[in-house]
């Protein structure tokens, strides 16, 4: 019986294709481990997204101080990835799992961090002015000195966080929830946008026993209360709330 050639050629393309995609991919892991803390390593930011496409592990590099500016990192993991003083901005991080991983002095202007994982993550000092933060979670996140002008942080958790020196002006802060935070002034959350919609108190129990979570309507607003009609806190300049 003779075997129709068609099926064995495309049989052949593929295993070849398989294994120069398989080389590339080890070429892009060789290139992520040997950029190291290297301010110019080109192709990085197109060996992260194929690697990252392939659903590869980026847990723990050491990346600190490259540009991947515009990357697509979309759903990575980047679990205590090194990423100190890195330039990020426009970068897709949109629902990444970011535990852990070190941005300090980094530049995520413009980035996209929606649904993004940030538990524990050091952010201090790092730029994320204009950064959409919708829906993220930060919890236990270090903020300290970051700039969260013009952000959007609508349905983000912000629970456990240091907020010395975090910048909010103009930040859009509708149904954020914001709990148990510290270092956090009724001048810094009077300077961004849709403050008052925020949520800054929730009840944790019902008649002593554990129950889901939910908000202490009467307590959050009577704090909001308290922040109308504290004209101390008001800020010297209004942000520009026009885009939310």
């Amino acid at each position: 019986m003779t075997i129709p050639l068609i099926p064995i050629v495309t049989i052949l393309i593929k295993v070849q294709s398989s294994i120069v995609a398989n080389k590339q991919l080890n070429n892009d892991y060789n290139l992520v481990q040997d950029c190291g803390d290297k301010i110019d390593c080109e192709g990085l930011g197109e060996a992260l997204e194929r690697l990252v496409n392939s659903d590869k592990n980026l847990k723990s590099y050491q990346l600190d101080n490259v540009d991947l500016e515009g990357a697509n990192l979309k759903d990575a993991d980047l679990t205590l990835t090194d990423l100190k003083s890195a330039n990020l901005q426009r970068v897709k991080l949109e629902g990444a799992n970011l535990k852990g991983v070190r941005f300090q002095q980094a530049n995520l202007q413009d980035a996209n961090l929606q649904k993004a994982d940030l538990g524990g993550t050091e952010l201090q000092g790092a730029n994320l002015q204009d950064a959409n933060l919708q829906k993220a979670e930060l919890r236990r996140t270090k903020l300290e000195g970051a700039n969260l002008e013009g952000a959007n942080l609508e349905k983000a958790e912000l629970i456990f966080v240091d907020f010395k020196d975090v910048s909010f002006k103009g930040a859009n802060l509708e149904n954020a929830l914001i709990l148990s935070s510290q270092n956090l002034s009724a001048a810094q959350i009077k300077s961004a946008c849709n403050w008052e919609k925020a949520i800054y108190r929730f009840d944790l129990e019902d008649k002593g026993k554990p129950s889901k979570s939910k908000v202490d309507q009467e307590a959050n607003e009577e704090f909001i209360r308290s922040l109308e009609k504290d004209p101390a806190s008001n800020p010297q300049e209004l942000a520009d709330c026009n885009k939310w």
